[in-house]
């Protein structure tokens, strides 16, 4: 599970960092695409580890470890998109 989040996220990383370098916004629809891959996959496995902890399937400490690992994947992926769209604002703006 966590392995898929970091693949695709480094993906999306990769992708947002090379567009900000480069200030060249082109790709613009594969971001959003691959923002709401990952924002999807987030949901679909903050569920799965509810119904885990629910069904008492791991510990305690590794529940709680996983759920803040994935809600903190979420905040840092949502951090970045906004980042995004601010420099692709500015960008757009400096270049009036």
């Amino acid at each position: 599970m966590l392995e898929t989040i970091e693949s695709q996220a480094n993906v999306y990383f990769s992708v947002v960092h090379s567009d900000i370098s480069r200030l060249n916004f082109g790709r613009q629809e594969e971001v959003e695409k691959y923002f709401q891959q990952l924002k999807s996959l987030l949901a679909t496995c903050l569920d799965a580890e509810i119904i885990r902890i629910q069904q008492n399937e791991i510990n305690n400490r590794v529940a709680t470890l996983q759920t803040r690992i994935l809600l903190e994947m979420t905040d840092i992926i949502e951090t970045t998109h906004r980042l995004y769209h601010l420099y692709q604002e500015y960008i757009a703006e400096e270049r009036k």
